[in-house]
């Protein structure tokens, strides 16, 4: 009887709680601090959504959302403040909409300062070289298991029944589908070489500047430029593995590129 009494009092006790928050805090909040709840909802996803380096740089942001951010901490506040204009005495609403405008300002303000000093920490703490050789090493890795997944379909490959033709489930091969995927390979392992190549020199420099040395920006930007000339031979090249491996299996896996 005790624990049945004592559930009955916690369900009472959240009853209540709901009940109160639901008519009384809610209303209140709605009515006197929604613009600045709303502009922190939406700060929150912009923020979990635009940091370029979370791990050491909590307000450094990408591109393009800094001025998101200034537009949001003006809308909000400006559309509630419509609102509850018909809503509150004059003097009241004064109030609340300067307060609700000043809040979400002063943080996007503060976030600006630390985002303009951390894009300078961005550069001189190196990670601007790290998210290079992380892309370069991850695509080179990948490489590898394109290569690794096209030789295997080609070893294994049989002559497709019919019925497996008839039903979608493998393509008939194409003339010289083995000759394509020995080239694509031979490509691959290229274009793998070309972007471990450049990581021997960004791996050096970002060393150097962990070491206290200054940036060598006239290196890293050439090992930047030559992985980023890379780009339009590696989405060639996934687009053809990703055909060659339907033709040869029904099957690619998806979002490998």
């Amino acid at each position: 009887m005790r624990d049945v009494g004592g559930f009955v009092t916690l369900l009472l006790i959240v009853f209540v709680v709901l009940y109160l928050t639901i008519r009384y805090v809610v209303p209140f909040v709605l009515l006197y601090a929604a613009g600045i709840v709303l502009f922190f909802i939406a700060a929150g996803l912009v923020m979990r959504k635009g940091l370029r380096h979370p791990v050491h740089l909590d307000c450094y942001l990408r591109p393009g959302y800094a001025p998101v951010l200034v537009l949001l901490s003006i809308l909000f506040p400006l559309l509630h403040a419509t609102v509850v204009y018909g809503r509150l005495d004059r003097g009241v609403w004064l109030v609340v909409a300067t307060v609700n405008l000043l809040v979400p300002v002063i943080w996007v303000v503060r976030v600006g300062l630390l985002h303009m000093k951390q894009a300078g920490l961005f550069l001189s703490e190196g990670h601007d070289v790290e998210e290079t050789l992380e892309l370069a090493r991850s695509r080179a890795d990948l490489l590898a298991l394109k290569v690794e997944l096209l030789s295997s379909a080609s070893e294994s490959h049989g002559a497709p029944e019919q019925w497996e033709i008839d039903a979608g489930i493998v393509r008939p091969d194409e003339p010289g589908s083995s000759d394509r995927i020995s080239a694509l390979i031979l490509e691959m392992n290229q274009l793998r070489d070309a972007y471990l190549h450049p990581c021997d020199n960004l791996q050096t420099a970002l060393d150097s500047i962990h070491g206290g040395s200054p940036r060598d920006d006239g290196a890293i930007m050439a090992a930047k430029s030559g992985i980023t000339l890379l780009d339009g031979t590696w989405i060639s090249v996934s687009a053809e593995a990703t055909i060659l491996l339907n033709e040869r299996t029904g099957y690619a896996p998806p979002g490998w590129d």
